[in-house]
């Protein structure tokens, strides 16, 4: 369920889609506007800027594809997600909807679950982002101040004393012996020091904390040549308290002086963007019901093979699997039960496909991809009889295939060497042609090209 409320835009021609997708995502929670085309569509943009766009293909006028190029070439709206949703499911239509700028392709007949599942995962995806922008304009800023502050500090020294009892930060002075000879109120208080006992102390007296042992050379190598450093350090008291601190140190006359400022809350903030960043991108790369590889990290996966096997000469193979008469078992069985075939596919082709290099992904609906780099057409077949051996092991039922009483995968196998005059498209259509030549021999075999 939405828990904020979040402007989806829908362009679609058709009014049956449009009732049922308004419907399924106000029910969500989620505020929706329709269009009917692209005309339409920009003229709602243009009054409310959406956080999300749905967009089907197949439209009078200006299609999908002309609609998604319009708004990537537009700095107001090049970062609005766009999923294309439409009919259309030839490798050829995905693969042109990811290169003009769309972020995920849904096939019609669609479900609910899976609509929702990748509507949320993208505007999570949107939110991070814009709040790492947010922190980094937020960390630029206090850049910017730090930098004024210290140009002033390092003028003269009646500047310095002036800045230091105002100021949030912790001062040290030290003339060129490295000896204290002032200090702010403020780093008193971190020292648990008064004044008195604290002026005339060597930095090596003084707490761990403002002169950790690696920094002692570098603020003599400062008061040396004038030139300053800076750097962020992880300061333990104990083994209960820690504290970050940002660092830097600059000439000040013959002697040292030292800002150090308390950044432990940014820190635990960037710390936790981080993690949750990289638990999104993780999320992101998983498909929502089988919980292998999606599309998207498919694409990714299968471009970083081409270009490694581009480099090393060596034959990289691709193959495309599709479950057999899965409409059939959808129609008679339900949904619910088709959700667990495919999980229970999935779990199978994964569990074939055992060396780091290669990847199993559900590539759509019904579909299943396996990349293989390194590996000649024979190790090709001979993985995808592995597959087969899992899937028949399963022993799912299917009353209703004209091919087995059992769930059964039609293959094809594909392998090519990349050149120049080669590119990805031509090995997956190539995989595609041949699981296509599978089916119409009769289904439920293997296929090579």
């Amino acid at each position: 369920m939405n828990n904020t409320i979040t402007n989806i835009l829908i362009v679609d021609d058709t009014p049956a889609n449009l009732r049922l997708l308004i419907g399924m995502l106000r029910n969500a929670g989620y505020k929706v506007r329709p269009a009917n085309n692209g005309e339409r569509a920009f003229l709602a943009i243009k009054e409310y800027l959406p956080d999300l766009i749905l967009l089907d293909i197949m439209m009078p006028g200006m299609d999908g594809y002309e609609v998604c190029k319009r708004l990537k070439a537009d700095e107001q709206t090049r970062d609005i997600p766009v999923i294309f949703i439409s009919a259309l499911n030839e490798t050829v239509d995905k693969v042109k909807g990811f290169s003009i700028g769309g972020v995920d392709f849904i096939t019609k007949p669609f479900q609910v679950e899976e609509v929702l599942a990748r509507i949320e995962m993208h505007l999570t995806l949107q939110r991070v982002q814009q709040q790492l922008k947010s922190q980094n304009v937020q960390l630029q800023t206090e850049i910017i101040r730090r930098k004024q502050l210290e140009l002033a500090l390092s003028k003269s020294k009646e500047k310095l004393e002036c800045f230091m009892d105002s100021a949030t930060d912790y001062f040290f002075h030290f003339d060129q012996n490295l000896n204290l000879i002032d200090i702010n109120q403020i780093a008193l208080q971190l020292l648990g020091l008064d004044k008195k006992e604290a002026l005339g102390k060597q930095l090596t007296e003084l707490s761990p904390y403002v002169q950790p042992a690696e920094r002692y050379e570098q603020y003599q190598e400062v008061i040396r040549t004038g030139k300053s450093f800076s750097v962020d350090d992880r300061v333990i008291f104990s083994q209960h308290k820690e504290m970050y601190q940002s660092i830097k140190a600059f000439k000040v006359g013959d002697g040292l002086g030292i800002i150090a400022t308390d950044i432990t809350e940014r820190e635990i903030v960037k710390q936790t963007l981080e993690e949750a960043n990289k638990m999104l991108q993780s999320l992101a790369s998983l498909d929502g019901l089988t919980q292998i590889p999606n599309r998207r990290r498919f694409d990714e996966h299968l471009r970083h093979a081409w270009q490694e096997c581009l480099y090393t000469q060596q034959s990289l193979v691709l193959i495309l699997a599709d479950v057999d008469y899965f409409k059939y078992y959808n129609d008679n069985y339900g949904h619910l039960a088709g959700d667990i075939v495919l999980k229970q596919v999935a779990m199978a082709i994964e569990q074939a496909v055992r060396r780091t290099q290669d990847l199993a992904a559900r590539y759509g609906g019904e579909e299943f991809a396996v990349i293989l780099p390194n590996t000649d057409i024979k190790g090709g077949l001979s993985l995808a009889e592995q597959i087969q051996q899992e899937i028949e092991q399963l022993n799912i039922s299917h009353d209703f295939s004209e091919v087995d009483q059992y769930i059964t995968l039609s293959m094809g196998v594909a392998m090519f060497v990349p050149d120049e005059q080669l590119t990805i498209e031509d090995l997956i259509k190539s995989a595609d042609k041949a699981l296509y030549a599978a089916k119409e021999a009769g289904r439920n075999r293997i296929v090579t090209r």
